[in-house]
């Protein structure tokens, strides 16, 4: 059979927000929610491991949902 090979896709940083200290119990539908009025969400990645505070990174379509999110931070 076919085997299905994981791309990963590269965005460009400008697209790319960190978003750290997330907690554990966090939905990650209310998190792409909460940042889908800034933009487009394209991906939503969360790093959980073990007991420090997850993080992760939201990625838009577009730079400019960013640059608005870390001008008014």
């Amino acid at each position: 059979g076919e085997s299905e090979v994981r791309r990963t896709v590269r965005y460009p940083d400008s697209q790319q927000l960190f978003v750290g200290n997330v907690p554990h119990d966090v939905d990650k539908n209310e998190l792409k929610e909460f940042f889908e009025q800034f933009g487009t969400v394209l991906e939503l990645r969360i790093n959980s491991g073990g007991k420090l505070p997850n993080f992760g990174f939201v990625v838009f379509d577009d730079a400019e949902p960013v640059q608005k999110i870390l001008n008014n931070r």
